[in-house]
């Protein structure tokens, strides 16, 4: 997932230059946005979630904790207040409509398309 990210979004995107200059940013309309709202930290905690799986160790189980709850942190105190900042009450919609990280289950099936590059 990380890697189709880096190919829907480009290389500028994905280092985040857009907090940088946030008079070039512009708001980004590609579809796997109506299924996650953080592809890419949702495919590098994949990534450690099956590094997990493999090892199954304290330090693994340690290490993806402390990921996730340092990327929730981050989430939600710097980049989604600053979203909420520059785009006002249609952030907060879309956030309660769409997931951070977790595909839901009914939309499994357009994550898998997205995915494998069939839409």
């Amino acid at each position: 997932m990380l890697f189709r990210a880096l190919e829907t979004f480009g290389f500028d995107y994905m280092t985040v230059i857009y907090l940088y200059f946030p008079e070039e940013s512009e708001m980004q309309y590609h579809k796997i946005y109506s299924i996650l709202r953080h592809p890419a930290y949702s495919g590098a905690l994949f990534l450690c979630l099956g590094a997990l799986i493999i090892q199954f160790t304290l330090y693994s189980i340690s290490f993806y904790l402390i990921l996730y709850i340092g990327m929730y942190i981050h989430i939600h105190f710097v980049e989604e207040k600053e979203l909420i900042d520059r785009f006002g009450d249609s952030y907060r919609e879309y956030r309660s409509q769409t997931p951070a990280f977790f595909v839901y289950p009914k939309r499994l099936g357009l994550f898998f398309k997205y995915l494998f590059g069939l839409t």
